[in-house]
């Protein structure tokens, strides 16, 4: 599971909740004539957004991801909590937490501090990377790399950021832009991987394919690459490229636009797919 979650968080392009207090609000779309022009307006100071996603694969159920991100003019903050189910506990059982904190240097990402913590295949996994000067200091990381895979070189990890934060410029950018074209390298203390993502343009889902959401959304795809990090038992699936989509709106009204459908794929069950159940707004 671990291996394809920059693939799971960079196709949501946000993340886990903090606890919910109140109840998801019913999806209310924009009119379809309005989503590409909204999408162009600059965000509020403030804008967030929690959000529930059901993924299935062959048409069964697999995977389930709470979300929830803010930004503001000068920070964000990201989370993302996701567990397998069905099928693909099958062949991985896995629950794990995400979180960043962070601010903005310039239109960049310029992450604090980044924790990861939960259970893969029954292991307990803690992570927790402090960025000193833009560069990631790996403070924690349980169990060590040692007889599990190959570490990452000091050298190759600058100009790198972690999944969330990446994931949080590129909702940024197309919240400001109507447009998510960029280059991401990511490092989460074990993997070092790129991730370009793309713009298609404006499309309307079929009915039920997005949830409960029948407006225009904004389709981008994005293509991840593994460079460095590889397990000792990495097969080829491994090393090559995996493509994704993820078609975006703004699913509380006023706030900056999500994910209401994505597609990504994996080793275990090929094409996964998660659909927007519930989305919040974040004040």
């Amino acid at each position: 599971m671990s291996g394809i979650r920059p693939f799971v968080v960079m196709s949501l392009l946000l993340l886990r909740p903090a606890p919910v207090a109140t109840q998801a609000a019913t999806l209310s779309p924009a009119p379809s004539s309005a989503i590409g022009e909204a999408a162009v307006r600059p965000v509020a100071a403030t804008s967030g957004v929690q959000a529930r996603y059901d993924g299935s694969a062959l048409g069964l159920p697999v995977m389930r991801v709470e979300s929830a991100f803010a930004i503001d003019r000068d920070s964000y903050h990201a989370e993302i909590s996701f567990s397998t189910v069905g099928l693909l506990s099958v062949f991985v059982r896995s629950l794990m937490h995400d979180d960043v904190r962070g601010a903005w240097s310039g239109d960049s990402p310029a992450p604090a501090q980044f924790r990861s913590w939960g259970t893969l295949r029954g292991d307990t996994r803690r992570t927790l990377i402090d960025y000193v000067a833009g560069a990631p200091l790996v403070r924690q990381l349980d169990p060590p790399n040692e007889g599990e895979r190959e570490t990452v070189p000091e050298e190759s990890r600058g100009g790198t950021v972690d999944m969330l934060s990446a994931a949080a410029s590129l909702v940024r950018r197309a919240d400001r832009t109507g447009r998510c074209d960029g280059v991401a390298l990511v490092f989460d203390g074990r993997r070092l991987t790129e991730i370009r993502a793309e713009t298609v343009g404006l499309v309307h889902p079929s009915p039920g394919d997005a949830g409960p959401w029948l407006g225009a959304t904004l389709l981008c795809r994005f293509v991840g690459r593994q460079l460095a990090g590889f397990r000792n038992d990495d097969a080829d699936w491994a090393r090559e490229p995996h493509e994704g989509a993820a078609w975006l709106a703004r699913a509380v009204p006023g706030g900056p636009m999500i994910p209401v459908r994505l597609k990504f794929e994996t080793r275990w069950v090929g094409s996964v797919t998660l659909v927007l159940r519930e989305a919040t707004p974040v004040p």
